[in-house]
């Protein structure tokens, strides 16, 4: 069995892509950082007790306490605006200043590997080549760096009615569903 894919990624692609990645290829370190501040904040509101926090909240007027929180409204709010507003805006810059983003490329799935010609190159993936790979509803992202993921969207393939023939196809002859190639959930 053979598949055949052709097409060029868009912004729209290239931005779901820095979604899919922000949301499976964080670093570890990140989530360790920020899961250990949620345990530690927790543990010392218990430890500390509710009545510290009862106390801490009815001892101070409602302004009081909205400036004593304000940076960190400020901080949340601006969290907020960035993901929303922000990162399409980066995310757009970094698919403009890269032309190899937007080269035409076509892309045939065997079981042996994937191949893929663009403009002006070629590569030739193998299972041994693959770091991880992550499916979505309407894409597979064959990362073959930490950071460096081949991107094939469903709107690539002639008839689209086959792209779950495809991912079943790379998840039987490619493996790893959602997961690193040391088995482990990345």
């Amino acid at each position: 069995m053979e598949y055949k894919l052709s097409g060029k990624i868009s912004l729209k692609d290239f931005i779901q892509f820095n979604k899919n990645y922000k949301r499976h290829g964080s670093p570890l370190i990140t989530r360790l950082v920020v899961y250990s501040l949620l345990i530690i904040f927790v543990a010392a509101a218990l430890l500390l007790g509710f009545n510290f926090v009862k106390n801490f909240i009815f001892n101070y007027s409602p302004l009081e306490l909205i400036k004593i929180f304000s940076p960190f409204i400020v901080l949340i709010i601006f969290l907020i605006l960035l993901n929303t507003l922000g990162m399409p805006l980066i995310y757009k810059r970094q698919y403009d200043s890269n032309k190899d983003l937007r080269e035409s490329f076509n892309i045939t799935i065997n079981t042996q590997h994937i191949s893929i010609t663009t403009e002006t190159g070629n590569s030739k993936i193998t299972k041994a080549n693959i770091k991880k790979i992550y499916y979505d509803k309407d894409s597979i992202y064959i990362y073959v760096r930490q950071n460096m993921a081949h991107i094939l969207k469903k709107h690539y393939m002639e008839n689209e009615n086959e792209f779950g023939e495809l991912v079943k196809f790379v998840k039987e002859n490619y493996g790893m569903n959602g997961k690193d190639a040391k088995g482990r959930h990345a």
